[in-house]
C-alpha cells in the first residue's frame, strides 16, 4: 500500500516538473524595444541619438529615444508597459500609444531563445515608420516618415 502511495507521489512530482519546464521554455522576459532605421542617408531621423534609439513611453504615446521603457511580451500577441496597467498599441491616427486593453495584433518573429531577441510585427508586418517629431507609427504617413523595424531585447 505504501508503495503505490510512493509511487504515485513521484509521477505527480514528475508532471509538476516537466509543466514548470514546459512554462519556463515559453516565458519571455521583460525587454526594452529597439528602433533600426531600413533606409539610411540624407535626412536619417536616427542621427540625433548617440546610441541604439529605443522606444520610452511619455504622454503614453512612443516616441524614440536614448531612454528606454520597460516592456513584457506575451505570446497572446500583446505588450504591456512594466509599471503600469496599461498596453501598447496603434491608435486611429497609425500611431503607437498605450491604452487600457491589450491590443493582440503583435508577434515575434525569429525569437532567439537563449539571446531573448525577436523582431516585433504588427499585424505580420515588421516595417513601421519613425515619424520626423519622433512619433512612431504604423501605416500612419506622418510627416517625414522614415521605415523602420522594432526589435524586442529581453533585459534580464
Amino acid at each position: 500500500m505504501k508503495s503505490s502511495y510512493r509511487f504515485n507521489l513521484l509521477d505527480f512530482s514528475y508532471i509538476i516538473m516537466l509543466i514548470a519546464q514546459t512554462l519556463a521554455l515559453q516565458r519571455i522576459n521583460p525587454g526594452a524595444i529597439y528602433i533600426t532605421e531600413l533606409a539610411h542617408g540624407a535626412g536619417n531621423n536616427l542621427q540625433a541619438y548617440p546610441e541604439r534609439p529605443r522606444v520610452v513611453i511619455s504622454d503614453d504615446r512612443a516616441f524614440a529615444s536614448a531612454r528606454f521603457s520597460i516592456f513584457r511580451y506575451d505570446r497572446g500577441g500583446f505588450l504591456n508597459k512594466i509599471d503600469t496597467r496599461k498596453f501598447l498599441m496603434v491608435d486611429d491616427l497609425g500611431k503607437l500609444v498605450l491604452g487600457p486593453l491589450p491590443h493582440t495584433n503583435f508577434s515575434l518573429m525569429g525569437q532567439e531563445e537563449l539571446l531573448g531577441i525577436g523582431l516585433l510585427l504588427h499585424n505580420g508586418e515588421y516595417i513601421l515608420e519613425l515619424c520626423a517629431d519622433g512619433l512612431i507609427g504604423y501605416k500612419s504617413r506622418c510627416l517625414g516618415a522614415r521605415n523602420v523595424t522594432l526589435t524586442y531585447e529581453e533585459i534580464i
